[in-house]
C-alpha cells in the first residue's frame, strides 16, 4: 500500500556544515533502493520532511531517521495512505528558506508551531494546511 509520512524535528549540535548535502545524497541512494520519494525542508535548525512509498518501507525509514543523532524532538504530523505520490519525480529533493516567499515560510512556521507546541486547531484546518504545504513543496526544487 502506498503511503506518506510527514514529520518535523530539530537539528542537534551533532549537525555540521555540509551535513545537509550529505544527508540528501545518502537519502537519494537509500530511497532509490527502497522505492521511496520525498522532500526535505531545512531552515533555522528545523527539519520538515515528507517521505512516500510502500507503507512498510517508509515506516522502516521513519524509525531509522528517528534514531539519527543529527536531529531530535521528532513529531509525526502526517501519516496517510495515498493513491499517488506528490513527489514521485524526486528520490529526495531539498528545499531551504530562500526557496520560498514570506507567506509560504509563515505556513511552515505555523505547521511547526501547531505540532511542536501542540496548539492544535480543528483537524480539518490542519489537513488544509498540510495539503497547502505539499502543494508548495511540489513546485520545482533542487534535487542533488
Amino acid at each position: 500500500m502506498l503511503a506518506t509520512i510527514g514529520y518535523i524535528s530539530n537539528a542537534t549540535e551533532h549537525l555540521k556544515k555540509g551535513d545537509i548535502e550529505n544527508i540528501v545524497k545518502d537519502a537519494i541512494l537509500y530511497n532509490k533502493k527502497h522505492g521511496i520519494t520525498g522532500i526535505l525542508y531545512f531552515a533555522n535548525g528545523k527539519f520538515l520532511q515528507f517521505i512516500e512509498g510502500d507503507r512498510a518501507e517508509i515506516e522502516a525509514l521513519y524509525q531509522k531517521l528517528s534514531k539519527d543523532s543529527r536531529h531530535n524532538d521528532f513529531v509525526k504530523f502526517h501519516d496517510a495512505d495515498i493513491s499517488e505520490r506528490a513527489f514521485g519525480e524526486w528520490d529526495m529533493a531539498i528545499r531551504k528558506s530562500e526557496d520560498y516567499k514570506a507567506s509560504e515560510l509563515e505556513l511552515f512556521n505555523d505547521i511547526f508551531n501547531i505540532y511542536k507546541l501542540k496548539v492544535y486547531k480543528t483537524a480539518e484546518k490542519n489537513r488544509v494546511k498540510i495539503k497547502t504545504l505539499i502543494d508548495i513543496f511540489r513546485k520545482p526544487a533542487v534535487n542533488l
